[in-house]
């Protein structure tokens, strides 16, 4: 354990003035179902008020990763946080940030709000879950609200990275650029698809990918408009795109289930399907009906 830890766990048990429990969260044989202690959560030394949860523990083990309360640490965070009954998903926002993730899928993205972008989706081998009417997700998720965390026994604490260990890393462009699909495709490990019937004149193509694995395919429509077709292993949404869209409808094309958003009734704006073990999306700034998505799906090789 590093000496920076051990200042800031004196600094925060001072604050605190509570007596700890040292079992060791590696002890874990018994943890996913026992509460350990008195387990005390905090952000930046500042302890959660926890008890008005209502919940029988704070923490526990999924796949050997320490879950956590997302509402109580997020907003600490200061970002707000709702909940979709109808999509089982969280949605975190602040005024730079947003971030939307899914009960029982184990994907985790955070978004610009200020630019077009987002980190390449990250999996921490535990999904979101309910637990007692209250969502838990892996404690690592925070990093990417630029959080560390460390624990002590059964004290856990959050702590803003320093801009220094930030490494002037900026949410807008996670991609690298490439020069040809076979050069995206041997980057990110497996065979990329390429749309081949785009209904719009292109002036630029532009293939890019991420360290994590996700191929990103930029058409330049017109303008300043683009078209963003994403390819990515694993399931859920990659498109970084986390409008909230009027209209929302499920079509059935050739054993594929693909959802499609767009706030208009006839035109969407985002496609996303599943397939094979891979994820996909096209998102478009300029709305189409539903064939030319499905003529674009169809042309995908």
């Amino acid at each position: 354990m590093n000496k920076k830890f051990f200042t800031a766990l004196s600094l925060c048990t001072a604050i605190f003035s509570t007596t700890i429990s040292y079992k060791t969260f590696a002890d874990n044989n018994t943890f996913i179902n026992e509460k350990i202690g008195e387990p005390r959560i905090s952000v930046d030394c500042e302890k959660l008020e926890l008890e008005s949860l209502g919940i029988s523990k704070y923490v526990f083990k999924t796949n050997d990763e320490l879950m956590v309360p997302i509402r109580p640490i997020a907003e600490a965070m200061n970002y707000n946080v709702e909940w979709d009954g109808e999509n089982k998903s969280v949605t975190l926002s602040n005024d730079e940030r947003q971030m939307i993730i899914y009960i029982d899928k184990d994907t985790y993205a955070i978004t610009s709000k200020l630019a077009i972008g987002m980190t390449a989706p990250k999996s921490y081998g535990a999904a979101p879950q309910i637990f007692e009417d209250r969502t838990f997700v892996p404690a690592k998720m925070f990093e990417l609200m630029d959080y560390n965390y460390e624990t002590f026994g059964a004290y856990i604490n959050f702590t803003k990275k320093l801009v220094e260990d930030l490494n002037n890393t900026q949410l807008p462009n996670p991609f690298k650029e490439y020069a040809s699909l076979s050069e995206l495709s041997e980057a990110v490990g497996f065979n990329v698809l390429e749309i081949r019937a785009i209904p719009f004149n292109l002036n630029e193509k532009i293939y890019s990918g991420t360290e994590d694995g996700l191929a990103q395919i930029s058409y330049n429509i017109g303008g300043d408009k683009k078209l963003l077709f994403r390819q990515s292993k694993g399931s859920g949404d990659n498109s970084g795109d986390y409008n909230e869209y009027k209209n929302s409808k499920v079509v059935n094309n050739q054993d594929l289930e693909i959802t499609l958003k767009g706030n208009d009734d006839e035109k969407y704006n985002l496609a996303i399907w599943e397939t094979d073990d891979y994820s996909f999306s096209i998102r478009t700034d300029e709305a189409l009906n539903e064939s030319y998505f499905l003529d674009m799906i169809n042309s995908l090789k």
